[in-house]
C-alpha cells in the first residue's frame, strides 16, 4: 500500500511538471511578437480593415502572403471578424479571434495561406466580406508586412488561449469519453472544438453519430443541435466531398445537409460553370433517396443555403441558381435561399414598415418559399407578436403568402412553446381569423412530429383534439402525413 501511495505522488508530480512546461510553451507561442518589417515598411492604412456600423470597410481586401492585417472596431458594439462558415469558422480556422472585440479595440490576423477567404462577423452574420491573399514571388520568408502597433493578436487574457489549454487537456486525459451532460454544458465554441477533435481522430462519421446519440432520446430530441449538425456536415464534405451526403440524415432539421452544402459551394461556383456544379450536387442528392423522399428534399434545401452563402445574399442571383435545377424540385432550393437570407441578410434588406417584403415583390414562383421564412424575419428582426404577424400576412390578400405564412407561424409557435400543447393552442388562438388559427394549430402539431420533439405523440394529439369538425380532421391528417414521411 505504501508503494502505491508513493507512486501516485510521483505520478502527480510528474504530471504537474508536464502541465507547467506546456503552460509556459503556450504562453511563449501566443504572446511572442512578430519581428521586423519584411518589406521595409508600409503605410499602416494599407493593412487595416475597419468594422463600422455599416460592416467591413473595405469589404473586399487584398493582402500578400504573410501580411498582418489589423481589424479595428469602430462600432459601438462588440465585433467578431472570422472566416466562413458561420458559426464554426472552419474555412480558415486561424482566422478567428475566439471572441468579441470591444469598441475601440483591435485584433491582428497574419494571413499565411494564399487564397480567397470569405469572412463574416460572428455576432452580426449579415456583415460579410472577402480577403484575397496573393503569393509574394519576391519573399524568402512568410513574414510579410507588419503594422507598427501594440496589438499582436491573442494573449494570455484572450479567450483563445484558455480554449486551447482546456481543449489540450481534454484530449490528453479525457479522449472522447465525455458524458452527454458534460458535453451539453460546454460553451458553443468548445462543443465545436470537441466535435472537430472527434472527427480528426475517428472521422466525421463518428462525430455525426456522436451528435445523434447525444441529442436523440427515446422521447425525442433534447436540446438545440442544429448548429452542431451544420459543423459536422462541413467536416463530412471536407473528407468525402459530395459522396458524404450518404452520411448525413434528416435529423435536427436537416442541419448536416445545410453545413455540407455551404462548404460544397464555398469556392466551386463560377459564372461559367455554376450550372454544372449545381447539377452535380443535385445528382449527389439522388444517391441518398428518391425524389419523393425527405432526405432528397432536405439535401436540395441545403443547396439553397449553400448558393445563398456563395452569392453573398444576392437574392436574385441565388434564386436563379436554384432555377437551373429540375423544375419540380427547385422550390426546395428556393426554401434554403430564403431561410439563409432571413438569418444572414444585411440589416437594411428587410423593411419594418413593410414586414412582408420581399414576399410581396418577388415573382409568383418564389412566394411560397419566401413566406415560409418571413415569419422568422418579423419575429426576430422586428420583434412582432403573433397577432401582428398574422395580420401582416392576411393583409397581403395573396393566397400563397397567407397559407405559407400561417403555416410558418405555427412552426414558430411550436418551437417557442417547447412542444407544450396548451401553450401552442393558446398562441394560435391569438390569430383573429378562425380558419387561419386552426391551420396554425395543425401546422404546429405537424412541426412537433417533424422536430421529433419530446412527447410529440401526446402533445400533437392534444392539439388536434382541441379542434373540431373539418379542422380536427385536417390536423390529424397532417400529423399522419408527417409521421409517414419521416418514419416516426
Amino acid at each position: 500500500m505504501q508503494k502505491l501511495n508513493r507512486f501516485k505522488i510521483y505520478d502527480l508530480g510528474f504530471r504537474n511538471g508536464i502541465l507547467l512546461i506546456i503552460l509556459i510553451s503556450f504562453s511563449l507561442n501566443l504572446t511572442s511578437a512578430p519581428v521586423a518589417l519584411a518589406h521595409g515598411g508600409v503605410n499602416d492604412d494599407e493593412l487595416i480593415i475597419r468594422m463600422t456600423k455599416n460592416g467591413f470597410e473595405p469589404k473586399e481586401f487584398t493582402a500578400v502572403e504573410g501580411d498582418e492585417v489589423l481589424f479595428i472596431n469602430n462600432d459601438e458594439a462588440n465585433r467578431w471578424p472570422a472566416s466562413n462558415f458561420h458559426p464554426t469558422h472552419t474555412l480558415y480556422p486561424e482566422f478567428d479571434p475566439q471572441g468579441g472585440i470591444k469598441p475601440g479595440e483591435s485584433w491582428k490576423m497574419k494571413f499565411e495561406k494564399v487564397g480567397t477567404w470569405r469572412m463574416h462577423d460572428h455576432l452580426f452574420p449579415h456583415f460579410t466580406g472577402t480577403v484575397v491573399v496573393l503569393s509574394d514571388p519576391n519573399a524568402t520568408t512568410s513574414q510579410g508586412r507588419t503594422l507598427s502597433t501594440d496589438s499582436q493578436g491573442p494573449t494570455l487574457n484572450s479567450p483563445g488561449f484558455w480554449a486551447k489549454i482546456k481543449n489540450f487537456f481534454r484530449n490528453l486525459f479525457g479522449g472522447d469519453k465525455i458524458a452527454a451532460a458534460e458535453f451539453k454544458s460546454l460553451s458553443e465554441k468548445d462543443k465545436y472544438i470537441w466535435l472537430e477533435n472527434v472527427s480528426a481522430r475517428e472521422g466525421p462519421k463518428a462525430a455525426w453519430n456522436y451528435v445523434l446519440k447525444i441529442y436523440n432520446t427515446p422521447k425525442g430530441v433534447v436540446g438545440s443541435p442544429h448548429d452542431m449538425a451544420h459543423l459536422v456536415g462541413q467536416l463530412i464534405f471536407r473528407k468525402y466531398g459530395l459522396d458524404g451526403l450518404s452520411i448525413c440524415t434528416v435529423d435536427f432539421a436537416f442541419g448536416c445537409y445545410h453545413g455540407l452544402m455551404e462548404v460544397a459551394f464555398a469556392n466551386s461556383l463560377n459564372e461559367n460553370g455554376y450550372k454544372e456544379n449545381l447539377l452535380a450536387a443535385e445528382n449527389g442528392c439522388t444517391k441518398i433517396g428518391d425524389t419523393n423522399s425527405p432526405n432528397y428534399w432536405s439535401c436540395i434545401h441545403g443547396m439553397g443555403h449553400g448558393v445563398a452563402t456563395y452569392r453573398d445574399h444576392n437574392l436574385s442571383l441565388a434564386l436563379k441558381d436554384c432555377d437551373t435545377l429540375s423544375e419540380n424540385i427547385s422550390t426546395y432550393c428556393h426554401d434554403g435561399v430564403f431561410m439563409e437570407n432571413s438569418i444572414s441578410a444585411p440589416a437594411n434588406f428587410y423593411k419594418e414598415n413593410d414586414p412582408v417584403y420581399p414576399c410581396n415583390a418577388v415573382a409568383e414562383d418564389y412566394k411560397n418559399a419566401c413566406a415560409r421564412s418571413q415569419v422568422q424575419v418579423m419575429r426576430l428582426k422586428f420583434n412582432m407578436d403573433i397577432k401582428s404577424i398574422s395580420k401582416a400576412c392576411l393583409q397581403t390578400k395573396n393566397e400563397k403568402i397567407i397559407y405559407h405564412c400561417i403555416d410558418a407561424l405555427g412552426y414558430f409557435i411550436a418551437q417557442a412553446a417547447n412542444g407544450q400543447a396548451e401553450r401552442i393552442v393558446s398562441d394560435c388562438q391569438k390569430i383573429i381569423d378562425e380558419k387561419s388559427a386552426a391551420q396554425c394549430a395543425a401546422a404546429a402539431a405537424g412541426e412537433l412530429v417533424f422536430q421529433n420533439a419530446v412527447n410529440w405523440q401526446r402533445e400533437s394529439d392534444k392539439i388536434c383534439k382541441s379542434l373540431s369538425g373539418d379542422s380536427r380532421l385536417a390536423c390529424e391528417t397532417r400529423v399522419s402525413q408527417v409521421k409517414k414521411s419521416y418514419g416516426r
